[in-house]
């Protein structure tokens, strides 16, 4: 029996003057599956957003902290990361490079050179800040817009820093620790000790 066999015995074992269509209970049940189905999906595509949001912004402040060591050691000047609580900014700003002594005076430039490059600015989402920086030892805890300290890194032109752990935090729970090493002045994600317990 081919297709349209079948189409046209389904038609007429409806008899004369029915209407093909759906029946009120077969939409009942379509939109009770697409409810269910949205209840379901709604908030974990929400958890996703908040989590991509969170991975961006830890992947931005590592990218900081790396451009601020690659610009204090092509530069060969120091280069300062600083995290303003008020208004949530985490900036690098770079020392101008030193002016080259050993130029003849006509190739001197005359006017006074910069103290400092443009700084390279990172502003935090309104969920996700740092929540802790520690520099050297030196804390800095508590809320962050309870501080009147800006904590700061230096990076000098060696590659090394007097270290600092800073831990971002998300309001929707996410947490991660970044250690700066004093000796290289590379940053990493260092393992929470809850993630890997809820691992196991």
């Amino acid at each position: 029996m081919t297709y349209r066999a079948a189409t046209e015995d389904r038609v007429a074992a409806r008899g004369p003057g029915r209407q093909a269509g759906f029946t009120l209970i077969e939409m009942v049940v379509l939109i009770i599956i697409m409810a269910t189905a949205s209840a379901i999906i709604v908030p974990a595509y929400g958890r996703m957003l908040a989590k991509a949001q969170y991975e961006r912004t830890v992947a931005a402040v590592m990218g900081l902290l790396a451009w601020a060591r690659a610009q204090a050691a092509e530069t060969g000047a120091p280069c300062t990361v600083t995290f303003d609580a008020q208004s949530g900014t985490l900036a690098a700003v770079a020392a101008a490079p030193p002016a080259a002594e050993d130029l003849p005076t006509a190739l001197q430039e005359t006017e006074a050179p910069p103290t400092s490059l443009p700084a390279r600015p990172f502003e935090f989402p309104e969920t996700v800040t740092i929540a802790d920086f520690e520099v050297g030892g030196g804390r800095t805890s508590g809320s962050p817009l309870q501080r009147d300290v800006s904590p700061e890194l230096v990076f000098r032109e060696d590659g090394t820093t007097d270290g600092a752990i800073l831990t971002i935090v998300a309001a929707d729970g996410y947490r991660d620790t970044i250690e700066v090493s004093p000796a290289t002045g590379r940053a990493y994600v260092v393992p929470d000790e809850q993630d890997e317990r809820a691992r196991r």
